[in-house]
C-alpha cells in the first residue's frame, strides 16, 4: 500500500525541526527521523539540566522548552513522520540547514531551516539582487542531492528564509520539484521577479504560502504565490508580538487528542499589523532611491536579527549594533515610514514614528536590543491608533 504524502501541518513540523539540526550529536544520513528526534530530545534535556532552566524558558526560534518538546513528541507520535528516512543533511559555512527525507512510496521532502547565523546579510542582499548567494547554494544542494535520486514526488518546504528557498526552487528547478510550501516566508526582489517572470507564472500554482495573520516577515518584498494560495492563520492566541514570527505560533494553541499531534491553526484574513509591513515594503520599493533602499534593507535585516535571535554573545551584539548604526539605514527607514503613514493614513511626523520605534521599557541587554525588540512591542497599539 502506498504511503500517503505528508500534509502541510506535518511539513511545518519538519520545517521547525530543521532549525536545530546543528544540535544533534550526529547528522549521519541513512537513519529514520525518529532517531534524530530522540537525539534532539536528549540534547534539549541536557541543555535544560545544565542551565537549570524551566519548561517556559526560551530556547530558540522564539520557542521555549515546552514547545520544542511538543514538536519532537509530535514527530515520534506520527508514523508518517517518525518513519521517514533521512537521505541527506547539510549545514553550510553560513549555518544554513538543509535536510532531505523520503518515504517508502518514493515521496521526498527537501526541508530548509530559516536564517542561519551567517545568513542575515544575505537576506538584505536578496532584497535587491536577482539571486542571492544562499538561494544559489540551496539550488546547488537540490541539484546535487535531490535530482540524481529520481524520487517519484518532491516537495520543498521551510519557515522564513527556508520558505523563501523552497519558493526559489519552485521557480528555478521546473519539473524537478512538484510542490513548494512556505511558512512566514519573505518575498523576492524586483530584480528576481523581472528576470524570472515567465517561470514564476508557470510554476506559481505549485506554491502555497502560509503566514500568521500578523507575521512581520512574509509581507517583505514581493510575494509570488497565487493569492488563492496565500493563507493567513489565526494568531489571536499569541500575546507577544515578537513571537508573531515563531513557527510554533502557526500551530493551534491546543493540540490533538493525544496532546502531541500539532496542526496548523484556522484561516483568517491578514491582520492590520502584518498588512502594514507588506504595504510599507511595497512603498519603500516604489519611493526610495536605489541607494536609500539598499541601506534601509540592511538596517531592517540587522534589526530583525535582534528581534528574532535575541540571545547573542557580546561580540555578536556589537556586530549587530555596528550594522544598525552604520550609515543612515535606520534613520532612512524611520523617514520613509513617516512618509508612508503620511501618504497612506494621516499626517505623521518623523518624531512620532521614532517615539513608538523607541521602546518604553528595557527588553534586551543593550540599547540596540531595546530599540529592535521594543518596536514590535509597541507598534501594534500605534497602528490601531493611526487607523481609527
Amino acid at each position: 500500500m502506498a504511503v500517503p504524502r505528508l500534509d502541510d501541518s506535518q511539513l511545518l513540523v519538519l520545517s521547525t525541526f530543521a532549525y536545530r539540526l546543528d544540535c544533534l550529536s550526529s547528522t549521519r544520513a541513512g537513519r529514520q527521523l525518529d532517531e534524530f528526534a530522540r537525539d534532539m530530545e536528549n540534547s534539549l534535556l541536557g541543555r535544560q539540566i545544565e542551565r537549570g532552566d524551566g519548561p517556559d524558558d526560551p530556547v530558540s526560534q522564539l520557542m521555549d522548552y515546552r514547545a520544542w518538546f511538543t514538536v519532537l513528541a509530535s514527530i515520534r507520535a506520527t508514523p508518517a513522520l517518525s518513519q521517514l528516512m533521512v537521505d541527506a543533511v547539510e549545514i553550510d559555512a553560513r549555518g544554513a540547514k538543509m535536510m532531505l527525507l523520503s518515504d517508502d512510496a518514493g515521496n521526498a521532502y527537501a526541508v530548509f531551516a530559516g536564517t542561519g547565523p551567517g545568513e542575515w546579510e544575505d537576506n538584505a542582499l536578496a532584497a535587491y539582487e536577482r539571486d542571492s548567494a544562499q538561494q544559489l547554494a540551496a539550488l546547488a544542494w537540490f541539484q546535487r542531492e535531490v535530482v540524481p535520486r529520481q524520487y517519484a514526488h518532491v516537495v520543498a518546504c521551510g519557515h522564513s528564509k527556508g520558505g523563501n528557498k523552497a519558493f526559489y526552487l519552485a521557480v528555478r528547478t521546473g519539473d524537478a520539484l512538484d510542490r513548494a510550501v512556505g511558512f512566514d516566508a519573505q518575498g523576492f526582489s524586483r530584480e528576481f521577479v523581472e528576470a524570472y517572470g515567465p517561470s514564476i507564472l508557470e510554476n506559481a500554482p505549485k506554491i502555497t504560502a502560509y503566514s500568521l495573520d500578523n507575521d512581520y516577515v512574509n509581507g517583505l518584498l514581493n510575494g509570488i504565490a497565487p493569492t488563492s494560495q496565500c493563507l493567513f492563520i489565526d494568531g489571536s492566541h499569541v500575546d507577544n508580538p515578537v513571537a508573531y514570527h515563531s513557527p510554533y505560533s502557526l500551530f493551534v494553541p491546543y493540540h490533538g487528542a493525544s496532546g502531541t499531534i500539532l496542526e496548523i491553526g484556522g484561516e483568517v484574513p491578514q491582520g492590520a499589523f502584518g498588512r502594514a509591513f507588506r504595504e510599507f515594503s511595497l512603498y519603500a520599493q516604489e519611493h526610495a532611491s536605489e541607494d536609500d533602499y539598499r541601506q534601509i534593507c540592511h538596517a531592517i535585516c540587522a534589526a530583525l536579527e535582534n528581534i528574532i535571535v535575541p540571545n547573542a554573545t557580546d561580540e555578536e551584539r556589537a556586530s549587530r549594533a555596528e550594522r544598525i548604526g552604520a550609515g543612515e539605514g535606520f534613520g532612512l527607514a524611520a523617514a520613509y515610514l513617516a512618509r508612508f503613514f503620511g501618504d497612506t493614513i494621516q499626517n505623521v511626523s518623523i518624531g512620532e514614528v521614532l517615539s513608538f520605534l523607541l521602546p518604553s521599557g528595557k527588553y534586551g541587554a543593550t540599547a540596540i536590543d531595546d530599540l529592535a525588540i521594543g518596536a514590535l512591542k509597541t507598534v501594534s497599539d500605534i497602528l490601531r491608533r493611526l487607523t481609527r
